[in-house]
């Protein structure tokens, strides 16, 4: 059988000035950050727009019939997914509170197509 000894309370849960100091990641982050900078010019994100433009930019000067379009289109998309995350802000969920009235109308059926 085990036995606890000692004040209950101070097991578990949050304790005060317990983790990480609040942004010390975000700190160091940009410190590796500026470095990089310094001695490189160039960051990750530069490299992949530059990429992007460029597949872009080799893509307009082609015919869409030419199979290297559909290549350079694959590229310069991958590419905009890599940049996307640096560039756009995630979106955050929010809570909306209402007030007032609201009136929802629900409409059934299928509407009829016309040609």
């Amino acid at each position: 059988m085990h036995t606890v000894s000692g004040n209950r309370e101070s097991n578990g849960g949050k304790r005060e000035g317990a983790g990480r100091k609040r942004g010390a990641g975000a700190i160091r982050t940009q410190e590796i950050s500026k470095a990089f900078i310094e001695t490189n010019q160039k960051t990750p994100l530069d490299i992949i727009l530059i990429a992007m433009t460029r597949a872009h930019n080799e893509m307009q000067e082609l015919d869409p019939s030419d199979p290297q379009y559909s290549e350079l289109e694959t590229r310069a998309v991958n590419m905009a997914v890599l940049a996307a995350p640096y560039i756009h802000a995630k979106l955050a969920s929010i809570t909306a509170a209402v007030t007032g009235g609201v009136e929802i109308i629900v409409i059934s059926g299928v509407p009829e197509q016309t040609h």
